[in-house]
């Protein structure tokens, strides 16, 4: 067996614990599903445990199990360790600032994951600014999901920064979190000089007006990006109008 869905299913910690152990000792699984909702952080930790020596799982959702901290900070640890994990999503999974940072830091050293979630873990403009600062030194993740987490201004700057210097990154959801004017603009920035994000999401972030302006002129000399979600940003006639025409100039 090389594929293993187990989600929603009320596997419990129990189940999460047997499961971990099983990654010890198992040679053939490549792929596992444990979205079941209810593992708890010391299953967590366990199967964190187990990736420090599995040598054979390279995608692993862990999504919505509410995992905490503690369990972030484990994950991050067998990032270090881990050489074989290429897809991992912690969406929805309570990691706070603390988790998502002690993920951040792991990804200076990591070099083989490429697609990580981090949807929904309340990361504060703290940890945004943590993720950045590693995105400037790791050369391997290319999709990259931070949707709902208040990244905030100072967040979407920070990110802004690091994408002027990363070169991997192609994918990147930044969707409701609050970036404002001010963080379209600086994103915006980089897009009129920087062609390797293909894909950009900054749905529901109050980027009004002004935001949609800076966008459309960020179009008009950017060649790379192929999706672009600016839904739910209260862009206005104004903001829509600056788009239309630099969709013009992009034909």
């Amino acid at each position: 067996m090389i594929s293993l869905d187990l989600g929603n299913n009320s596997l419990g910690e129990g189940g999460g614990q047997a499961i971990a152990a099983a990654l010890r000792e198992n040679h053939t699984l490549t792929e596992l599903n444990l979205e079941s909702k209810q593992l708890g952080e010391g299953a967590a930790q366990a199967i964190a445990a187990a990736l420090r020596v599995n040598s054979t799982v390279t995608s692993l959702s862990l999504w919505i199990n509410d995992l905490g901290e503690g369990a972030g900070q484990a994950m991050a640890a067998a990032l270090r360790e881990n050489h074989t994990l290429t897809d991992l999503n912690l969406g929805f999974n309570s990691l706070g600032e603390g988790g998502a940072q002690a993920i951040a830091a792991a990804l200076r050293v990591n070099n083989t994951v490429t697609e990580l979630v981090l949807d929904g873990n309340s990361l504060g403009e703290g940890a945004g600014q943590a993720i950045a600062a590693a995105l400037r030194v790791n050369n391997t993740v290319t999709e990259l999901v931070l949707d709902g987490n208040s990244l905030g201004e100072g967040g979407a700057q920070a990110i802004a920064a690091a994408l002027r210097v990363n070169n991997t990154l192609t994918s990147l959801n930044l969707g409701n979190n609050e970036l404002g004017e001010g963080g379209a603009q600086a994103i915006a920035a980089v897009l009129r000089v920087k062609n390797t994000v293909t894909s950009l999401d900054l749905g529901g972030n109050e980027l009004e007006e002004g935001g949609g302006q800076a966008m459309a002129a960020a179009l008009r000399e950017n060649h790379t990006l192929t999706s672009f979600n600016l839904s739910f940003n209260s862009l206005g006639e104004g903001g829509a109008q600056a788009i239309a025409a630099a969709l013009r100039v992009g034909d």
